[in-house]
C-alpha cells in the first residue's frame, strides 16, 4: 500500500541554483516527501502562503532578498511563523549561523550538502513539528475542556452561593425567632426568679423590720405607750428606721434586677476620675463625721468613659461599708491610680476584716460577713452585688483583699477613655504630661 507523500511531509526548497534544486528535489522525492521549489525569496514567500509546507530548506546567499530576510519575513507573519526553517549555507563563520538561529531557524546544513545529514535533520524537525502540532491540538482541547469546566463550576458555584444565601437567610430567620422565644422565656424565668427571691427576702430579711414596725405601731395604737413620751418617740424612730431599711432593700432589689436584665441603659460619657471621687466623698462626708471616721483621699486626673452616676453609686457603696465597719476615730482610704489602660480604684479600711472563705461570696446577693450585719449595720446584702453588676457593664472588675483583725481593701478597675489614651501617648512622646495625683483628707 503506497503512502501519500504529503502525509510524510511537504518540503519547500528555496535555492537560486538550478542544479542544487534538481539534485535535492530528486533526493527528497525518492525519500518519500512531497517537494515544492522556489528560486528566490519573493516566490518562496508567495508559495508558503498557499502551500503551507511543513519544512523549508532555505539558501542563505541569493540575489535580491537573501535567506536571512526571507526567514525574517516568514517569522514575522502569524500564519507562517511556526514553519520550521533549515538554512543551507556555504558560510562557515559562527556569526552567520548564530544570526540565522536568532532569526528563527531551527537548524542549518553546510554546503556542499551531505544527503544523509540533510535527511536526518529533516526527519528530526518534521517529527518535532508533528509532536508540537499534536501538543498544540491537545493543549487547545485541554483549554476548551478547562473553559467548559470553569463554566460548569461557575454555574455550580452560583447555584451553591444562592442556596447558601437562602440557607443563611432562613437560618437567620430561625435564629431570630429562637432568640425572640428565648428572650421571652428568659424574661418569664427572670420574673419567676424575682418572685421567688422576693418571697425569700420577705420570709428571711423583712421579717425583723416588719416585726419592729408592727410592734412599735401596735403599742402606740393600743395606748400602751404615749406617743409624746420618750419611749413613744423611740418606738416611732424604730418604725421609721425599719421602714427606711425596707425601702432601701426594695430599691436595691429592683436596681440590681434592672441592671442585670439590661433595662437600665448606662449613660456613658467622658468623665474625670478625680471628679467622681470628689463627689462620692462629698456625699459620704456626713455619714463619716457621724461615725467619727476620717476619709483620706488620693486622686488622679484621668478621663474615663463611664456612667458617672453608677460609678459614684459604686464608690458610695464601698465607702458606706468601710465607714460602717471602721472603729470610731479611725481613717478609711480612697485612692485611684493608673495601671496601663485602666484606672485602679481602692477603698481600704481598718475594720474587722473578712474570712478568706467569704472573699468571693460577699459579691453575691444577700451575702454578708455574718448574720448580724444587715441589722446591726443597716445593710441589705445587695450593695456589693450591685457594684459588681455595674462594673461588669463597664468592662471592669471588682475584688477584695482582707486580713481578719486588720481590715479590708476593695479594688475595682475601669478602662481609660480612648481620647485619654491618645492624649497620654502624644504627651509622653512630647516629654511630659499634665496629669497628676492629688492627696487630701475629707473635711
Amino acid at each position: 500500500m503506497s503512502v501519500d507523500p504529503a502525509e510524510k511531509g511537504v518540503i519547500l526548497i528555496v535555492d537560486d541554483t538550478s542544479t542544487n534544486l534538481e539534485v535535492l528535489f530528486d533526493f527528497l522525492v525518492n525519500s518519500g516527501f512531497k517537494v515544492l521549489v522556489a528560486e528566490d525569496g519573493e516566490s518562496a514567500i508567495q508559495k508558503v502562503e498557499y502551500a503551507s509546507p511543513d519544512l523549508i530548506l532555505l539558501d542563505v546567499l541569493m540575489p535580491g532578498m537573501d535567506g536571512f530576510e526571507t526567514c525574517r519575513r516568514l517569522k514575522a507573519n502569524e500564519s507562517t511563523k511556526d514553519i520550521s526553517v533549515i538554512f543551507m549555507t556555504a558560510l562557515s563563520e559562527t556569526v552567520h549561523k548564530v544570526r540565522g538561529l536568532h532569526l528563527g531557524a531551527v537548524d542549518y546544513v553546510t554546503k556542499p550538502l551531505q544527503h544523509a545529514e540533510v535527511l536526518a535533520r529533516i526527519n528530526i524537525h518534521l517529527s518535532l513539528r508533528k509532536l508540537t502540532k499534536k501538543l498544540q491540538e491537545q493543549n487547545l482541547l485541554l483549554e476548551q475542556e478547562i473553559q467548559e469546566r470553569k463554566r460548569v463550576e461557575l454555574a455550580l458555584s452560583q447555584a451553591k452561593d444562592e442556596l447558601e444565601l437562602r440557607v443563611i437567610e432562613r437560618t437567620a430567620e430561625l435564629i431570630s425567632s429562637n432568640q425572640q422565644l428565648q428572650l421571652e422565656l428568659d424574661n418569664r424565668q427572670m420574673v419567676e426568679r424575682m418572685k421567688d427571691e422576693f418571697v425569700a427576702v420577705i420570709s428571711h430579711e423583712l421579717r425583723t423590720p416588719l416585726t419592729s414596725i408592727h410592734g412599735s405601731l401596735g403599742m402606740l395604737a393600743g395606748g400602751l405607750v404615749e406617743s409624746t413620751s420618750e419611749r413613744g418617740k423611740r418606738l416611732l424612730e424604730i418604725a421609721v428606721d425599719s421602714t427606711e431599711r425596707l425601702v432601701r432593700l426594695t430599691n436595691d432589689i429592683l436596681d440590681i434586677k434592672r441592671i442585670e436584665s439590661g433595662e437600665v441603659r448606662l449613660a456613658k460619657q467622658i468623665c474625670n476620675a478625680a471628679d467622681l471621687i470628689t463627689e462620692a466623698v462629698d456625699l459620704m462626708q456626713s455619714m463619716a463625721e457621724k461615725a467619727g471616721v476620717v476619709i483620706e483621699v488620693s486622686t488622679i486626673s484621668l478621663q474615663l468613659w463611664a456612667d458617672p452616676d453608677r460609678i459614684i453609686q459604686t464608690l458610695t457603696n464601698l465607702l458606706s461599708n468601710a465607714i460602717k465597719f471602721s472603729p470610731q476615730g479611725n481613717s478609711i482610704w480612697l485612692t485611684a491610680q493608673r495601671q496601663g489602660e485602666q484606672v485602679l480604684f481602692q477603698v481600704r479600711d481598718r475594720g474587722r476584716g473578712i474570712p478568706a472563705d467569704q472573699l468571693e461570696t460577699i459579691f453575691e446577693r444577700f451575702q454578708q460577713v455574718d448574720a448580724s450585719d444587715s441589722r446591726n449595720n443597716e445593710g441589705t446584702g445587695l450593695g456589693l452585688a450591685i457594684c459588681r453588676s455595674i462594673l461588669q457593664q463597664h468592662a471592669g472588675r471588682i475584688w477584695v483583699e482582707s486580713t481578719l483583725g486588720e481590715g479590708s481593701a476593695f479594688y475595682f478597675t475601669l478602662p481609660i477613655s480612648k481620647i485619654e489614651l491618645i492624649y497620654s501617648t502624644s504627651k509622653n512622646r512630647g516629654g511630659g504630661s499634665n496629669h497628676g495625683n492629688q492627696t487630701h483628707s475629707g473635711d
